[in-house]
């Protein structure tokens, strides 16, 4: 059953010259972006925000309107500073809005501020094969993030 209000996302990233145009021409967050929007069918709107927008693209008139924060980050996560990541961390356990955490995100001040913790991965970290698999656990089920997540 369709939902009436859809879920609002920003894909956010560093805006990252090392991403190759030729595969990202929209960046990476415009391919997540588009990923979305096509597979949401009209029950996910997603926008794109990066480090180099006003604000490092994340002003509060923008997170007031976000269901869900995707950030995307690696090699400039320095030039984050604690009033970015007050701010999504405010967003996050205030008003409830999802973060997803993608590729080097996890040393990013916003994730380290949302799970109050370093953000060092269990174990460090590996290339993945074709037989691995991933175990997701759903803390928040009623969360619209979650919405159909076993």
């Amino acid at each position: 059953m369709p939902k009436s209000n859809p879920v609002r996302v920003v894909v956010w990233d560093e805006n990252p010259s090392h991403a190759p145009k030729e595969v990202y021409p929209d960046g990476i967050r415009g391919a997540v972006a588009s990923g979305l929007n096509k597979l949401g069918m009209n029950q996910v709107i997603a926008k794109t925000a990066n480090l180099d927008e006003p604000d490092l693209g994340c002003p509060d008139s923008l997170l007031y309107e976000t269901d869900v924060l995707i950030w995307w980050s690696h090699a400039r996560q320095g030039e984050v500073g604690e009033d970015i990541a007050s701010r999504v961390k405010y967003h996050v356990h205030e008003r409830g809005m999802g973060f997803i955490a993608l590729h080097s995100a996890h040393y990013s001040k916003p994730f380290q501020w949302v799970l109050d913790g370093p953000g060092h991965l269990k174990g460090g970290w590996r290339e993945a094969t074709p037989a691995d698999s991933e175990e997701i656990t759903v803390c928040a089920p009623r969360h619209p993030i979650a919405e159909g997540v076993s």
